[in-house]
């Protein structure tokens, strides 16, 4: 089981899951043949898990008895570190990417940094307000820390064809780090590109 009692902070990390796969409506996380994450559906997060550093076994199982699996990896995480990991792919070819957090990290507040899960090797530009805040962005890929006001965004992102794929806003408050997850694919209808935005700490 991965939620653990009585973890000392030194030797804590924390853990949490976003659904950010093609067509997979909700999905049941099992950890060490634990159910940690029912149904989570898609473009959710769940809530971070406090944990033991070290290697977990992950599964990843659809249906409404979560008995099919259609996923499974070794997973290793570190202490002092809280970890988004992003189902993503589809169905048929599900992956994760793992984003990291340094909790020792001592960065101004609020911030936001951002994450590309859209599959097929989509490179991304991410501008804010008019003005560039990530270039280049790969698959998996984290940006940096970006410093932003406390108010209303609007978002714009770009692909490596200085296509337009994706306008949104969203919204920072004062004292807090936020993560940004872009996922979807242009060639998927159903699963057009999408911003996430959640705040990035857990709760200690």
């Amino acid at each position: 089981m991965l939620e653990a009692t009585q973890i000392q902070k030194e030797q804590a990390c924390y853990v949490r899951f976003f659904n950010g796969a093609l067509g997979l409506d909700t999905a049941n996380i099992f950890v060490n043949g634990e159910l940690m994450v029912q149904s989570l559906h898609h473009g959710a997060f769940s809530p971070f898990s406090k944990a033991k550093p070290g290697a977990y076994k992950l599964d990843i199982r659809l249906g409404e008895a979560g008995s099919d699996i259609v996923f499974t990896e070794l997973i290793s995480f570190m202490e002092d570190v809280a970890y988004t990991v992003a189902l993503v792919g589809d169905a048929s070819h599900l992956s994760l990417a793992v984003l990291p957090l340094d909790l020792q990290q001592d960065v101004r507040l609020p911030n936001i940094r951002f994450a590309n899960v859209m599959p097929y090797d989509t490179v991304i530009d991410i501008n804010i307000n008019g003005h560039s805040a990530a270039d280049g962005l790969m698959f998996r890929e984290l940006s940096d820390n970006i410093e932003i006001a406390p108010q209303n965004h609007y978002i714009t992102v770009y692909d490596a064809d200085n296509q337009r794929i994706l306008e949104d806003g969203f919204t920072i408050e004062p004292g807090k780090k936020y993560l940004g997850i872009i996922a979807g694919s242009m060639g998927e209808p159903e699963n057009l590109p999408a911003l996430y935005v959640e705040t990035d700490m857990p709760v200690m």
